[in-house]
Parts: structure tokens; sequence; C-alpha cells
């Protein structure tokens, strides 16, 4: 069954738990290699007032993903099973062009120069268990939900990422 990834970010309090977490399942080594997710601060200006919130970042598992359309190298799939944007960073070529296309910056280049990016830890939700960075996160802020039809997207969630981070690309979604 195929799973839509969701943020809420009123509920993100940038404990940092779904990072970590993110960062134990995949073993990431931290200084060397990029996380898969991360936690970023937003300042919001309005009226005279500061409004601070916060967003955990990593690759929200697009329906038509922008990374698979623009790598030259066929490196992404859309998994038929659990509908997750999956990377073979071993047919990677270092270009960047997803990096680049990414409206939430989700993807990043490792110290090998290799594209990196959020597995949606397929192995587990195929166990049925949830994905480890929604297991840490205590207030729910992300969740991984099953869809019946695997039509639903998460547009509005992406769209909204990108226009708190201010990633002057236009509110362009995948």
């Amino acid at each position: 069954m195929p799973f839509r990834v969701e943020f809420d970010p009123s509920e993100c309090v940038a404990c940092g738990t779904c990072a970590v977490a993110c960062m134990d399942q995949c073993d990431t080594v931290i200084g060397v290699d990029a996380p898969c997710r991360r936690i970023v601060t937003l300042e919001e200006h309005s009226g005279g007032k500061t409004v601070i919130r916060y967003a955990s970042v990593g690759c929200m598992h697009c329906r038509d993903p922008i990374c698979q359309r623009v790598c030259r190298q066929g490196c992404y799939t859309v998994d038929a099973e659990t509908g997750l944007v999956l990377l073979d960073g071993a047919a990677c070529v270092g270009c960047g062009a997803c990096v680049k296309a990414c409206p939430i910056g989700a993807v990043a280049l490792n110290s090998a120069g290799k594209a990196s990016k959020c597995n949606g830890c397929r192995e587990r939700l195929l166990l049925g268990l949830p994905a480890a960075c929604e297991r840490a996160c205590q207030n729910q802020a992300i969740r991984f939900r099953a869809v019946e039809n695997g039509a639903e997207d998460n547009r509005e969630t992406v769209a909204l990422l990108s226009r708190l981070l201010g990633s002057g690309k236009g509110g362009r979604t995948c």
C-alpha cells in the first residue's frame, strides 16, 4: 500500500529527535555524511512581530518527484509497493541536478560526491513499523500515512515547506 508523508509545522518544536532517529537508523556518520533529515528554524516578521517556527525537513516522497525527472542517470525510482522515492546511490555520477531541483533541499551530495536522501525507512514500513522519524516524534508532526489508491499526494505540504524555507524556487512543488 502506498504511503504519503505528512508534516505539520505547527506541531514541530525543534527537539531534533526525528533527525537523531534518522541518523541512527541510517548509520549516518556525523561530520562525514549528509543527514537525511534536518531541523530548520524559521523567522517570520509581520506587523512588528517576529514568529519563530520550526520545520523538520526530509524527503517528502512526492508522487511525481522532480528529482526523478531531472536525473539523467535514472537513479530514482518510485517503489511500486510503498510509493517511496528510492535512490540508487551507486549509479549516481554526482551531477547535482537533483540537489538543485528539490524544492525543499531534501537531497544532498555526500562525502563521496553522490546524491543522498531519505529512503522512507522502506524496510520498517514493509514490516508494519513506523519510519524512525515518525516513531521518534512526540508531537506526531511527521506521519507516513498509508493511502488506499495512491492518488493522494502531498503537494500542499511540499509547497508549505518550500514557502517556509524561502527556497527561492518560485514555490515549485514536486
